[in-house]
């Protein structure tokens, strides 16, 4: 699997994590709504998913977050 990169890694924090809008997010870091939607299409390619959840997921799985405990 290819590395997110800093730009993505920093997109995926606010978009995701804060559910930040596309336009929240580029104002943050001075880009276009634009290319947030392209570096999430990315992002989600990259970490084998389809949507928001299943991309924080995936994010905490590669970081090694620890998971809920089971019942």
């Amino acid at each position: 699997m290819e590395a997110l990169t800093p730009p993505e890694r920093a997109v995926l924090v606010l978009h995701e994590a804060f559910d930040m809008s596309h336009a929240e997010v580029a104002d943050i870091l001075g880009i276009s709504p634009r290319t947030v939607h392209k570096h999430l299409q990315r992002i989600y390619q990259k970490l084998g998913v389809e949507t928001r959840t299943a991309a924080v997921v995936r994010a905490m799985q590669l970081r090694g977050a620890p998971r809920a405990p089971r019942e």
